[in-house]
């Protein structure tokens, strides 16, 4: 799955340049005898140790029974981390702070280490870690002791700095840290360009929506939205849509756009590499994203890198990027008939590319990475403190 996540890779990397730091991704274990997803299966394939951006990763296993027992996820990933972080401190990193990803379960693990070790915590929430799982009411003590324990929290959104007050966390505690832009992966192409590499005809209107197949994302209202255009104007304007991802929802959207008569305007092309994602946007008249929930959406600020409009839903740190009329069009979530006008309207609008791509909205890695290091440096800090008094 090397395309997941990658928001914590893109902040963590610019870290290594300035400070020794070595990552722990714990990896789900399955006995033989217990059944899994397939796609889960391929994680036992991953090393034990490896090298990603020039960083040490280890990958502890740790128990997860898929879909049942969520409760004590993080229970079981504090127990298959902590022997690893024992063996990386006593290999002679002594480790001073941890900077965690997720609210839960990782965020409850790295707390509970965090006590364990004796060294501060800070824990970033970024989407459905916690505006999913504040709806559990068996989760919600979980999430309560990690912000109670935590020594500062970073949320990516100013919702899910909402979400935080909300299960009981003090403002000043919280810093809003929104995600980055790799330029270097995400740039400007001229369309006809991007369409030829990718075997596009030039005279599509072509709608894009990347993301993973599933519920939360809901690529079914965006076939929802096509089928209220219809199926005669979608043929006359030759409009087609391209779902990049992959997800439980593959085949449940592969029979809904069958069943809707849309099979040959909606194209499921699957998982793709950051640099074909940047051919695919654009080559894109419009990027879509009809998320119900959302954190700081990295698909957004790529889309818009590249000079492409975006139609998206009024979730997570969308309002806060996209201008309406400037670069792209905001729809009220779950409202396929909104999302439909404002399509239609993205379609029909006259976009400066070069604009787009330079608005000042677009933040680089380097610039959130130091944002997200002065807060685990305040963490440090207030230990010294502590430890000094």
């Amino acid at each position: 799955m090397p395309q997941h996540g990658i928001f914590v890779a893109r902040r963590v990397a610019p870290l290594a340049a300035r400070h020794e730091l070595k990552v722990v991704a714990p990896i789900p274990y399955y006995p033989s005898f217990f059944p899994a997803p397939a796609n889960w299966k391929k994680l036992t394939k991953v090393p034990q140790l490896e090298e990603q951006f020039g960083i040490e990763v280890s990958h502890p296993r740790y128990l997860v029974t898929p879909k049942i027992g969520m409760a004590k996820y993080g229970d079981w990933m504090t127990r298959g981390t902590q022997p690893t972080i024992e063996k990386i401190q006593n290999q002679g990193f002594d480790f001073q702070v941890i900077d965690a990803h997720f609210a839960y379960p990782d965020g409850l693990a790295a707390v509970r280490l965090g006590k364990y070790f004796n060294v501060p915590v800070v824990v970033t929430a970024r989407g459905s870690d916690i505006t999913r799982n504040k709806l559990m009411p068996n989760i919600v003590p979980l999430l309560r002791e990690v912000i109670n324990s935590a020594a500062q929290l970073i949320a990516v959104s100013e919702e899910i700095k909402q979400d935080f007050i909300e299960l009981g966390a003090t403002p000043d505690k919280i810093h809003v840290i929104p995600n980055g832009i790799d330029t270097v992966t995400f740039y400007p192409l001229p369309k006809l360009e991007a369409r030829q590499q990718i075997g596009l005809h030039p005279e599509l209107k072509l709608l894009v929506c990347v993301g993973r197949l599933d519920h939360n994302k809901s690529q079914w209202l965006i076939l929802d939205a096509l089928c209220k255009i219809g199926r005669e104007r979608l043929q006359q304007q030759k409009i087609r849509l391209a779902l990049i991802g992959e997800g439980e929802d593959r085949r449940k959207l592969e029979e809904t756009s069958r069943q809707l008569r849309l099979d040959d305007i909606v194209r499921f092309v699957g998982q793709l590499a950051p640099e074909k994602i940047c051919l695919w946007n654009n080559a894109a008249d419009v990027k879509v994203l009809a998320s119900i929930r959302e954190g700081s959406p990295n698909v957004v600020l790529e889309a818009l890198a590249c000079g492409t409009p975006v139609v998206a839903s009024n979730a997570g740190t969308n309002p806060d990027i996209i201008e309406s009329g400037k670069n792209g069009f905001l729809f009220p979530s779950g409202d396929s008939g909104a999302l439909k006008n404002q399509l239609l309207t993205a379609l029909e609008t006259h976009w400066d590319k070069a604009a787009i791509a330079g608005s000042d909205s677009l933040r680089n890695w380097d610039s959130v990475a130091a944002e997200a290091e002065s807060v685990l440096e305040q963490a440090l800090q207030e230990k010294y403190l502590v430890t000094n008094n």
